[in-house]
């Protein structure tokens, strides 16, 4: 029997006034959602665990059953492994993300999602003025890129843009608690203002602005990482031997690459509200027949919330149950041998906040061989009632993998 894992990237949230004070999860109009939950068995997950800053690297890493304070790559390091970018071990890998400064404040920690063919007219600009042999810019997509610099350190201090909207560009410059470091943060701080420089006037820029789009105008450097290795993770569940990722952001490609996945792309999945949720939930159907766990991977909660888009994040929620898990359904319940759902956000976005939040997430796991719980409806106070109240991080995928055994 394989195993069917959704992550709906930070669909789960806090309770809204505009909502009556409930979360878009107990709002939204999510029939399918409601049918596992109430076929399921349900509970509540902490995917973060504690000291840890929280987002979908670690929480992604942790839904999987990996120990991050053992195997923690960093966040550039999975994106680059997506992107093949080798790591030698004196070079560092950070993220670089390309985001837009207003009156000297960060308005967008994403150019208000600036295209790939966009983004990589930017870094290869940035490449033409900035490149040396000790530094190099790699184009991702959107506004997600890799800079590789061939000095290390482990104690480089750097804030997370999503979580500094309206925070003052200074606070974008790169600090070090070790004095040895000190010609790396020259470096690193002198690049991110010679890119605003070189972004400044752009003609790329120059046509978003006329368009009434934010300009790319800035970089952003975090999540510091060096060579590192991660255990597959059928070394670490036999009984799962082959997997497959389908997801459009770089991050979790990579993190199914380095857990020994196959990466499957899906023409016009986005990672926004506009991906090709159909042609995601297709991928999915297929890739059950073939492999033991498939991970589908949805962003657009995640970047509605950011976005404080509150009726956007209502329709993905929608939009991921009529358009991902209807199909799926339809398709899997005429199965001799149906697949093992499990479905859960990686962790809380706030709406309010547009930032990520402490707390346990939601799951569902259904098959028919389970006996159901008495949840009715998939949403963050219903889980409470669950017959599941995991506080270790790994406790999820130890259950998948128990159940997998048993049905």
């Amino acid at each position: 029997m394989s195993v069917l894992l959704i992550i709906t990237d930070g669909m789960a949230d806090e309770p809204i006034a505009l909502l009556n004070h409930q979360t878009p999860l107990e709002v939204a109009l999510k029939p399918n959602l409601d049918t596992i939950a109430r076929l399921g068995q349900n509970g509540l997950l902490r995917t973060t665990p504690e000291g840890w800053e929280v987002g979908s690297d670690v929480a992604c890493l942790s839904i999987l059953g990996y120990d991050v304070n053992k195997h923690y790559p960093a966040r550039s390091v999975l994106e680059a492994a997506q992107m093949d970018i080798t790591i030698n071990e004196e070079e560092l890998v950070m993220r670089c993300n390309l985001i837009t400064l207003e009156d000297d404040k960060i308005s967008s920690f994403t150019a208000d999602h600036i295209s790939s063919a966009e983004a990589k007219v930017l870094i290869d600009a940035l490449n033409v003025e900035l490149k040396s042999e000790f530094v190099k810019f790699y184009t991702g997509n959107s506004y997600r890129h890799i800079l590789k610099i061939n000095q290390f350190s482990r104690m480089l201090k750097c804030i997370l843009p999503h979580n500094h909207i309206d925070a003052d560009k200074s606070c974008l410059y790169i600090q070090s608690s070790d004095k040895d470091d000190k010609s790396l943060i020259y470096t690193l701080n002198q690049l991110i203002d010679q890119a605003q420089t070189v972004l400044a006037n752009h003609p790329i820029n120059q046509a978003r602005i006329s368009r009434g789009l934010k300009p790319a105008n800035a970089i952003s450097l975090w999540a510091p990482g060096g060579a590192s290795t991660l255990p597959t993770l059928n070394s670490n569940y036999p009984t799962l031997k082959k997997g497959t990722v389908i997801s459009a952001v770089d991050l979790i490609k990579g993190i199914g690459k380095l857990a020994g996945f196959e990466i499957i792309n899906v023409d016009g999945a986005t990672g926004l509200a506009d991906t090709n949720y159909q042609g995601k939930a297709k991928a999915a159907i297929q890739a059950l027949q073939t492999n033991d766990i498939v991970l589908l991977h949805i962003e657009a909660p995640d970047e509605a919330s950011h976005e404080g888009n509150l009726e956007l994040k209502l329709k993905t929620i929608e939009d991921i149950d009529a358009q991902v898990l209807a199909p799926i359904l339809r398709e899997t319940k005429g199965w001799s041998n149906p697949p093992l759902i499990v479905l859960l956000p990686d962790h809380i976005t706030s709406t309010t906040t547009k930032t990520h939040q402490p707390g346990s997430v939601p799951f569902t796991v259904c098959h028919p061989s389970l006996e159901p719980d008495k949840v009715q409806f998939f949403s963050e106070s219903e889980a409470k009632q669950g017959m599941y109240q995991f506080d270790e991080t790994s406790e999820l995928m130890d259950l998948m993998v128990m159940l997998n055994k048993g049905v």
